[in-house]
C-alpha cells in the first residue's frame, strides 16, 4: 500500500523511509495504530468508570481483594483499598490529608447510607445569638475642625477619600501642612464607621497610627491628621 509523504503529499511506495521527490523522512516504515474516535472510546461504549459508592464484592472466593473503602470527609470521594493498613495520606480528588486518628477505611458490607437529616423546626422563643440581634448602623458621621469648626459630612455607602487631591472637601485640607494628596479613607458598612490610614502622619486620640491600619470611629474620637488638623468625630443616630 503507498504511503503518502507529509511534505510534498505525493505517494511513495511502501517501505521506503526518504521520499524521492523532496527527500523527506518519511518513518521507520512502522505504521502506528489507528486512532479512535470520538464515537469508539469507553464513554461513547458505555463502559464507565465503576461508581465506587456502588462496588459489592465480586465474589465469595477473593474475600480479601476490594474488601475496604476509605470516604473522604472533604469531597466525599470514595476509594477502593486492598489493605486497610496501606491508607494513603491524601485524597487523590480533593488532594486533601486525611486524618489517620478519625479517617479510617470501612468494609463494604458495613457502608449504609445516611438518611437526610430533617430539618429542624425553627422555634422563636429560644436564645438567639447576639450577632443576629446586632441591627444595622444608620448613623450619620461628621469630622468637626476643632479649630475652625467646619463640619465634613462623609457619605454612607461609597468610600470617602481625605486628603489634598481627591475625595471630599479637598481644598480645606489644603490649608494644613503634613497631609498627603490620600491621607486616608472613612468607610461605612453595617458594623459602623471606620477609618483606614493610606499615607502620612496620623493619630487617633493622641495614638500614632501605622499606614494601612484599619479603625473603627467612635462618638468624641479625636482624629488628627497632619500636624495641624484636629477632627473631632461625632455620630448622630437616624431616627425613625
Amino acid at each position: 500500500m503507498p504511503q503518502i509523504c507529509a511534505t510534498c503529499r505525493s505517494q511513495v511506495n511502501d517501505g521506503v523511509r526518504y521520499c524521492p521527490i523532496c527527500s523527506s523522512y518519511l518513518g521507520s516504515g512502522e505504521r502506528p495504530a489507528p486512532k479512535k474516535t470520538i464515537w469508539e472510546t469507553d464513554a461513547a461504549q458505555g463502559r464507565r468508570t465503576p461508581d465506587i459508592s456502588m462496588v459489592q464484592r465480586s465474589s465469595p472466593e477473593a474475600p480479601n481483594q476490594a474488601e475496604w473503602v476509605l470516604t473522604c470527609r472533604h469531597c466525599g470521594s470514595r476509594q477502593i483499598l486492598q489493605d486497610p493498613s496501606k491508607m494513603p495520606l491524601v485524597c487523590p480528588q480533593c488532594y486533601e490529608a486525611f486524618d489517620l486518628m478519625t479517617d479510617r477505611p470501612q468494609r463494604i458490607g458495613q457502608i449504609q447510607r445516611k438518611a437526610p437529616a430533617e430539618t429542624p423546626v425553627k422555634n422563636e422563643g429560644q436564645r438567639r445569638s447576639p450577632l443576629k440581634r446586632a441591627e444595622v448602623d444608620r448613623s450619620q458621621l461628621m469630622l468637626v475642625c476643632l479649630k475652625s469648626g467646619t463640619t465634613i459630612f462623609p457619605e454612607s455607602g461609597r468610600p470617602n477619600l481625605l486628603g489634598q487631591k481627591d475625595g471630599i472637601a479637598p481644598q480645606f485640607f489644603r490649608r494644613f501642612s503634613g497631609i498627603s494628596a490620600l491621607h486616608c479613607v472613612v468607610e461605612h458598612d453595617d458594623a459602623g464607621w471606620s477609618i483606614r490610614f493610606l499615607n502620612g502622619k496620623s493619630q487617633l486620640n493622641g495614638r500614632w497610627i501605622d499606614v494601612g491600619d484599619r479603625l473603627p470611629l467612635r462618638h468624641g474620637d479625636i482624629l488628627s491628621l497632619g500636624e495641624e488638623c484636629h477632627l473631632q468625630v461625632r455620630l448622630e443616630t437616624a431616627k425613625g
